[in-house]
């Protein structure tokens, strides 16, 4: 995930995620919902939420 007009990246992990129980659909780059069929893809607009950053290891983590 990066934010726009910044060149920060981070991610969103998947056990974040609690409206479903996503699985991983390697062929095509995405997670898809079990219950509901709800996926999210690489270069899915979304909006975040900056929940942790971690400047020693360079990492921040996101959730929706």
């Amino acid at each position: 995930m990066a934010l726009e007009g910044n060149y920060c990246e981070g991610m969103v992990p998947l056990r974040s995620l609690t409206d479903d129980f996503y699985e991983l659909d390697e062929e095509n780059y995405r997670v898809v919902g079990v219950r509901t069929g709800q996926s999210y893809k690489l270069g899915d607009r979304v909006k975040i939420r900056v929940d942790s950053v971690d400047m020693n290891k360079k990492q921040m983590n996101f959730s929706f």
